[in-house]
């Protein structure tokens, strides 16, 4: 198992710590696993803050709300989801965010186009082409990575939809592709390499017996680009 083979890397190479990112971070066989070795640890993105164990982490849901409510300001009404890799906790924190701005705005959370995605870009491409065939095809689709993002693009490009004029594309991360691909990605900026920094800070902190912050919190921001645009009239 997943929790076997970290645990086996630590006694074949005797580690002073470690910093867990996700999918691991969000294992609580892995955590209390590590917790009874007393091996200072660090968690990167986890699902939620866990008690006694330090973490840095950046607010997925309320990120995924702002980007929502950003292109419902633009005037979109139907704006289309692609979810994350199910085995990601930050998949389902997006998702959320995605609902809960809709839901403020007096849209049917519940019944909004959203398909499954796999963070990988066929699969966004994939999901994207099952949105724009509905007979009330999104305006706007926000993908829970930048990947499936990347993907999006290709489904609109090969359905003959301009975007941004005909159809808006959002992604998450801000990943190096979002500034290569054409048009620029509008995207969640995540500060993965502050997040890895700060818990590798963390982590030498408590190897040197120094206490640290329970919860670290990074900002995220929005970087507005050539993907999204005013909605056409």
């Amino acid at each position: 198992s997943r929790v076997d083979e970290v645990l086996a890397m630590v006694a074949q190479t005797h580690v002073d710590g470690l910093v867990l990112t996700a999918p691991l971070s969000a294992d609580p066989e892995l955590i209390e696993a590590l917790r009874r070795r007393e091996l200072p640890f660090v968690l990167i993105a986890p699902n939620a803050p866990v008690e006694g164990v330090p973490a840095v982490m950046m607010d997925d849901r309320a990120a995924a709300r702002e980007m929502t409510l950003y292109l419902i300001g633009l005037g979109h009404r139907r704006v289309g989801f692609i979810a994350g890799h199910p085995g990601h906790p930050s998949s389902r924190l997006r998702e959320r965010g995605w609902r809960e701005a809709l839901a403020a705005n007096g849209l049917d959370a519940e019944d909004a186009p959203i398909e499954q995605g796999f963070n990988t870009a066929a699969s966004g491409c994939e999901a994207a082409h099952r949105l724009l065939a509905r007979p009330q095809r999104p305006t706007a689709i926000f993908a829970s990575n930048d990947d499936m993002a990347a993907g999006v693009l290709v489904a609109a490009h090969e359905r003959g939809i301009s975007v941004p004029s005909d159809l808006s594309v959002a992604g998450f991360d801000d990943t190096e592709l979002a500034s290569i691909v054409w048009p620029k990605l509008t995207t969640v900026h995540q500060p993965v390499y502050e997040m890895a920094y700060r818990a590798t800070d963390v982590v030498i902190d408590l190897i040197k017996g120094v206490a640290p912050p329970r919860v670290i919190w990074l900002d995220y921001g929005l970087k507005k680009r050539g993907s999204t645009a005013t909605i056409a009239s």
